[in-house]
């Protein structure tokens, strides 16, 4: 993934103020759990975008899913490449938090 001209090859976050976290891991690896979201409600955003990875094997449980429409408005939840595409499309119009596996 490129951003700003900058290449990244790890999970990432990226979030409204244009910050990118590069190297987020998860607690349960292929999992996405309540407890790694931490902080993310304070960007108070109006969209959390979820890449699973090229082949969509991350996973985001019911509970996790539950949490993140207690954080936001919407909820999009893809394959990375598309998640990526709707990030880009959106971003220019709401505050977004973006979450992007960036394997399997």
């Amino acid at each position: 993934m490129s951003i700003d001209g900058k290449g990244y090859s790890t999970d990432l976050i990226i979030y409204p103020d244009g910050e990118v976290r590069s190297g987020w891991w998860r607690r349960h690896g292929h999992r996405l759990v309540p407890d790694d979201l931490e902080g993310i409600d304070e960007f108070k955003p109006d969209t959390i975008i979820i890449g699973t990875g090229a082949n969509g094997r991350m996973k985001v449980p019911s509970d996790t899913v539950r949490h993140l429409r207690t954080i936001c408005g919407d909820l999009i939840i893809e394959d990375t490449a598309e998640a990526v595409r709707q990030f880009n499309t959106l971003n220019v119009s709401q505050r977004i938090v973006g979450m992007f596996h960036m394997t399997c």
